[in-house]
């Protein structure tokens, strides 16, 4: 999101149209985390241009500007 992507979650129902036990943990623990993080994200656009650290990603919304940083993300 912080260079203009969007996060994808390929997650479908199976043949009976309930989403799979290890799939619905997933989500749930991927919606608690948005949660507490969705100022930096919702409604902010791409900021990283404002940094040569590729180890930093940043957003930004207004005057604020978030920092992103994530243990071996590469």
């Amino acid at each position: 999101m912080a260079k203009g992507g969007n996060y994808l979650l390929n997650v479908g129902p199976d043949a009976e149209g309930h989403i799979p036990g290890q799939a619905r943990d997933i989500l749930l623990e991927i919606g608690a985390w948005y949660g507490k993080t969705r100022e930096a994200f919702g409604d902010a656009e791409p900021a990283s241009a404002l940094t040569l650290n590729r180890d930093v990603l940043l957003t930004r919304r207004a005057n604020t500007v978030y920092v992103h940083l994530a243990a071996g993300w590469r």
